[in-house]
């Protein structure tokens, strides 16, 4: 039997998910990181890792749960077209849900994609299909990605704790494998639970694109928030000391909220893991806020359960 080459395997799934997401209009940015992240996966031995992790967050999706690697590895463009990340680490940009197409800003124009959705919210339309436009990117850099702390075989999985022990077992059998060095850390989370519960009582799942068609600032601003539960002490903590309307604002108050429980001394966390951090807080805060705004009654019940 011949055997799987698992480079090819993986280059294979990334670059049919960006034909996928981008069309005909792949970025060269996105073509540039990928090659640069195939390299460095493959001489540090983690193709494998990455196989089994997008295996993971595969079966947590046929189970209907959302599932996430929130350590290092989840600011890798390979992490995002496999699945086991929401957070897309190239440049802001404009982007097309229908056809593809997508626009580049200028370096340092806007931190985040998500700034895109608000400031300047309905000022681009494609120039191919029409469609209103939206923003993506997170500008994560490569070189974050390049960290000794990467490269140990160690992940940390959020994951729904209404599926932790079925995801245990199914973790077991891929440690069976012989190219297998992981260690993982699943941790079960409310917010996982009640997304991965609402999921279960609408059928629906949204997408990473959920928060297409609202500003997210302003759910801040209108204390929307405060309607929503599970959301980090932290994120409340931040809103309660101003309400920011750009990401810049939110990343501003995460450092100011980081200072007051961490007195003397600095962000404990590099800049680039604070972001995609508060990138995956402000996702899955995305998705609250549309199962709450679709299907309200279900929300409120699965809401109690949970608080």
């Amino acid at each position: 039997m011949k055997k799987v080459d698992n480079v090819k395997l993986v280059k294979e799934i990334c670059y049919k998910r960006l034909k996928e997401k981008y069309k005909v209009f792949i970025p060269i940015e996105a073509k540039q990181r990928l090659s640069k992240e195939m390299k460095y996966l493959k001489k540090y031995g983690m193709i494998s890792d990455f196989l089994n992790l997008s295996h993971i967050a595969e079966y947590s999706r046929l189970l209907g749960a959302p599932c996430m690697e929130r350590g290092i590895s989840g600011v890798s463009l390979a992490a995002y077209l496999m699945g086991f990340s929401e957070v897309n680490p190239l440049k802001p940009h404009y982007y097309c849900p229908q056809c593809g197409y997508n626009e580049a800003l200028r370096d340092g124009e806007v931190p985040s994609g998500f700034d895109l959705i608000s400031v300047y919210q309905s000022k681009r339309e494609c120039p191919f299909c029409h469609t209103k436009m939206t923003g993506d990117g997170h500008n994560i850099s490569f070189d974050y990605m390049d960290m000794e702390g990467m490269r140990d075989h160690r992940y940390f999985i959020d994951v729904s704790n209404d599926i932790i022990d079925e995801l245990a077992k199914h973790m077991q059998n891929l440690r069976a494998d012989e190219n297998m060095k992981t260690v993982f850390k699943v941790n079960a989370t409310p917010m996982m639970t009640m997304i991965h519960r609402l999921s279960v009582a609408t059928g629906e799942y949204p997408s990473d694109r959920c928060h297409d068609g609202f500003d997210f600032f302003s759910f801040f601003i209108d204390g929307e928030y405060r309607t929503i539960p599970c959301v980090k002490p932290l994120t409340a903590e931040i809103v309660e000391n101003g309400c920011p309307a750009s990401f810049s604002a939110v990343m501003d108050m995460y450092r100011k909220v980081y200072a007051m429980f961490y007195p003397g001394a600095d962000t404990p966390y590099p800049e680039d893991y604070l972001k995609k951090a508060v990138t995956e807080e402000i996702i899955q805060v995305f998705r609250l806020i549309w199962y709450k705004r679709k299907f309200p009654e279900v929300f409120d019940r699965i809401s109690d359960e949970i608080s």
